[in-house]
């Protein structure tokens, strides 16, 4: 499994930082450093960061941990969906037919969850699996629509709310 992990936007709702959001330490480690962690923990070795505002900090960072990290360069931000298909050219590149996971590099997974999630992709035989939080955690986010039963509707980005 690789995991695309999404990490090339400006984090222009923090307000000004000296560091990119996803470098951002949290006990010391910066955030993307723990999430990279996380991932393999869980199983994944085989990472493809998006990288863009401020790429070379971010690069930096993360190979300083995880030198054997693919990078794909996002020239301009244009949302998530956006970010995900510059990380799935890479894979289309190498003609990489597995599963993977798309994450976004400056949230904190438990083990657990991430764990969770695998294995219900793994065991649900589904062609994609997600996990959102509650709109009330991330009041800035954008939303995922779902209709009566659950199925997913549409993925809005935060910048085309109303």
């Amino acid at each position: 499994m690789f995991a695309i992990i999404l990490a090339a936007g400006k984090g222009t709702r923090m307000g000004p930082t000296d560091r990119p959001k996803v470098c951002l330490e949290v006990g010391g480690t910066p955030v993307i450093v723990r999430a990279l962690e996380t991932y393999a923990r869980c199983g994944i070795s085989h990472h493809i960061l998006v990288v863009g505002d401020r790429a070379d900090e971010v690069m930096a960072t993360v190979s300083a941990r995880f030198p054997q990290t693919i990078f794909a360069y996002q020239a301009e931000q244009r949302g998530t969906g956006h970010a995900a298909r510059c990380g799935a050219a890479v894979l289309d590149a190498f003609d990489y037919q597995g599963d993977v996971l798309i994450v976004v590099g400056d949230r904190l997974l438990s083990d657990r969850l991430v764990r969770g999630l695998i294995e219900r992709f793994r065991t649900s035989g589904a062609d994609l699996c997600l996990t959102v939080g509650a709109k009330e955690d991330c009041p800035d986010a954008g939303r995922v629509i779902e209709d009566t039963d659950g199925n997913v509707l549409a993925n809005i980005e935060v910048s085309d709310l109303v």
